[in-house]
């Protein structure tokens, strides 16, 4: 009598099999995973340099109108006033980080001028901002543990100019026109700062930063690039 014999897989085979199987799934897995982490961190990055470039917009583009009857007070006179029909104008914007840097408060400049000077104050916090997925900003070559980005943006109400400052310590309402008339003569060549955003432990490399110029007009004054040395302290 002649046996048939029907073919299939061994034991063995089956196994190796499942074992290549399991070895690509995972690898499989783990590169969405990275994929997802990069895609979440360009997120961060590009919400984050289109809340500054917001902030800039608004000094480019200031709107000072304020009728008394909207209940809107120049800081620097305590007083109901008609904002741009008076010597009470709002000239900049002001964004400092909280906590580890992942939160932004802003608020407006208020300038008003006595003769040929001008006295200048900070309004109350009308917006605020969180990175996404919690990104933790600082500027380049400061230590994560103690982050602190303050900008400053501002027309010059003499000479019309638009500049951007990028501090590491707070602005005061003391110490905010000492910062303003410091930075009247900035020169041209004046070198970009740097904010780095960071990704924590879910992205091991393509680190970026937002470049900070000083004295560029409304399209590049916040350049997203390619993270420099400093941001890895």
């Amino acid at each position: 009598m002649n046996r048939y014999c029907q073919p299939g897989f061994t034991i063995i085979e089956v196994m190796l099999f499942l074992a290549i199987s399991g070895v690509m799934a995972i690898g499989l897995m783990a590169g969405m995973g990275a994929a997802i982490s990069s895609q979440q961190y360009r997120d961060s990055v590009q919400s984050y340099a289109d809340y500054l470039r917001g902030q800039y917009s608004k000094v480019v583009a200031v709107e000072n109108e304020g009728p008394r009857d909207s209940g809107a007070v120049c800081p620097l006179t305590g007083s109901v006033t008609d904002r741009g029909r008076s010597n009470c104008v709002i000239v900049g914007r002001y964004a400092r980080t909280q906590d580890v840097g992942d939160k932004y408060e802003s608020r407006p400049i208020y300038a008003s001028q006595s003769g040929a000077s001008w006295s200048y104050a900070l309004g109350e916090v009308d917006a605020t901002y969180e990175t996404n997925w919690g990104a933790p900003t600082k500027i380049a070559g400061q230590s994560s543990g103690s982050a602190q980005v303050s900008l400053v943006m501002w027309r010059d109400p003499d000479m019309g100019y638009v500049r951007v400052a990028l501090d590491k310590n707070q602005v005061t309402q003391d110490s905010l026109g000492d910062f303003l008339n410091s930075r009247k003569s900035l020169p041209t060549s004046q070198a970009d700062g740097e904010i780095c955003i960071g990704a924590g432990s879910f992205l091991s490399g393509g680190r970026q930063s937002i470049f900070v110029s000083q004295t560029a007009g409304s399209g590049d004054a916040f350049r997203v690039g390619n993270a420099g040395e400093g941001c890895s302290v």
